[in-house]
């Protein structure tokens, strides 16, 4: 059993400067789950759009909304939607709100 609480995990820099605690790295786990994140985008933050050709993303959004833009679909996600970007889809999020947007990611290998 692992039990992580937030408050210990430290924040590290991904795409673009975006802020996130990582939960599981690459290699913790003896599963295809390559890594766990808790992300904040603040209002007017986005990042680069980008693909990957070796794994699945889920994304579960716990609060505020964003424009999840995939493969040039543009969607409003928001609290309680999980999105699934498959494998090689070209993704971003952009925080058009007032308020801080925050979600799991969950990056599994194929």
């Amino acid at each position: 059993m692992k039990i992580i609480h937030l408050k210990d995990v430290p924040v590290t820099m991904a795409h673009d400067d975006l802020r996130r605690q990582r939960f599981i790295a690459p290699g913790e786990l003896k599963t295809k789950v390559q890594t766990v994140n808790y992300v904040e985008l603040l209002p007017g933050e986005s990042y680069t759009p980008h693909r990957h050709p070796d794994c699945e993303e889920y994304f579960y959004v716990l609060e505020g909304e964003a424009k999840a833009i995939i493969e040039n679909n543009e969607s409003i996600i928001s609290k309680g939607d999980f999105l699934v970007v498959e494998v090689n889809e070209e993704h971003t999020f952009i925080n058009e709100s007032q308020n801080t947007f925050q979600y799991f990611q969950f990056r599994v290998m194929i």
